[in-house]
């Protein structure tokens, strides 16, 4: 009787060896070198000379006017995600909730 319920547990156990002898530790290693990006602006500085406070909406956002001949340009050495964000230097005219140019 004993050596029955001793077989069950010495197949489980050669089983488990088996299946051991047919696993492998895999190591890569290298080094992972971001993609370069170049960034300009063709056609000089973006200026919309003075506006007045009373030609700026009040309840949304104010549309500029379009800076033709104008471009920016974000060039990489190969495939990337790409993202810009504005700031305003002027904390006093910066919406907070958007987080947009006032």
């Amino acid at each position: 009787m004993k050596n029955l319920l001793l077989l069950p547990l010495a197949l489980a156990f050669a089983s488990n060896a088996a299946m051991a002898a047919n696993s492998v530790d895999l190591r890569v290693t290298g080094t992972i070198t971001p993609t370069a990006c170049d960034i300009s602006l063709s056609g000089g500085d973006l200026d919309f000379g003075d506006i007045s406070s009373q030609e700026m909406n009040q309840l949304s956002h104010t549309e500029l006017p379009t800076q033709s001949g104008k471009s920016l340009i974000i060039a990489c050495s190969g495939a990337t995600l790409a993202a810009f964000r504005t700031v305003d230097n002027r904390s006093d005219s910066n919406d907070p909730v958007n987080g947009a140019l006032g």
